[in-house]
């Protein structure tokens, strides 16, 4: 898609004496004014261009002419009655260390904490060997 020419900037024509001078100047005038409409048309043609409709990157688009996304009745996350989807702890026999992580024995008021029932965690390290290795993580927590 090639630009059209642009008119070549000219000195306004003189006053024409007679009619036919009249009619040429007319004529010059309504040349001009076809490219010059046809170079409008073109450049309108390039501002709608964007990267969804040529070959230009995302980087070359203006800012701010996405489309807005239409709104949803539902909130942001996980919605309420989803299930979700979690991997099962090994038991303890195929875990290869189990670290305790006992809360401290006072609390920050000075009070002491009786430690609670422990919240199980796995993290499986994948190494060079063929085997992961898995170790346990108990997080106790206390209540004051």
């Amino acid at each position: 898609m090639n630009p059209p020419p642009s008119p070549t900037p000219e000195d306004p024509p003189a006053k024409p004496q007679t009619l036919a001078q009249c009619h040429e100047v007319i004529d010059t005038l309504g040349q001009q004014l076809a490219q010059l409409r046809e170079q409008v048309a073109w450049l309108q043609e390039r501002v709608k261009l964007d990267s969804r409709n040529s070959s230009k990157p995302p980087s070359s688009d203006v800012a701010g002419t996405s489309r807005p996304r239409r709104s949803s009745e539902r909130k942001r996350g996980g919605q309420p009655g989803h299930k979700g989807t979690y991997r099962t702890l090994l038991d303890e026999s195929e875990v290869d260390a189990v670290h305790e992580c006992p809360p401290p024995e006072v609390c920050e008021c000075g009070g002491p904490i009786e430690p609670g029932r422990a919240l199980r965690h796995q993290v499986t390290d994948l190494a060079q060997a063929v085997r992961a290795e898995v170790q346990e993580y108990r997080l106790y927590r206390g209540v004051c």
